[in-house]
């Protein structure tokens, strides 16, 4: 497989550090990045954004499918997707973990958890992703 350095040029996350987000580890278990929250992500309510912590789990649930796959082969896309929000963040460092939690045949169901500096739980991404042939 790839080291973090190959693999982050490989998947060329673009949306994802737009967003402001950075892949800070990757296997074939488990992906993980990172968002720093600052006030340009916050809502009115001068929160983080709920559009802005879905994006960075799904780019870390993107970077983790596409790492377990035979990207030769093929890729993922999402089918299904179920967020759930637990603790409103205002500002700092979000840690963002990805797991493959099933697979059947051509599905892969992938969860993804965010958490503050104390280990909260800030939210839960549930993804369905079908896996298509090139």
């Amino acid at each position: 497989m790839y080291n973090l350095e190959e693999y982050r040029k490989l998947f060329d996350d673009k949306f994802g550090r737009h967003v402001g987000c950075e892949m800070v580890e990757i296997t074939q278990d488990h992906c993980v990045y990172r968002l720093d929250v600052k006030d340009h992500h916050w809502n009115p309510n001068r929160v983080a954004h709920g559009g802005a912590i879905f994006s960075a789990m799904d780019s870390c649930q993107g970077a983790f499918v596409h790492y377990i796959l035979d990207v030769k082969k093929n890729f993922g896309t999402t089918a299904e997707a179920n967020i759930r929000y637990r603790k409103a963040h205002a500002a700092g460092p979000i840690t963002i973990r990805t797991t493959l939690r099933e697979k059947k045949r051509n599905i892969l169901f992938v969860e993804t958890t965010a958490e503050n500096e104390k280990g909260e739980l800030i939210a839960v991404l549930s993804e369905k992703w079908m896996v298509l042939t090139i």
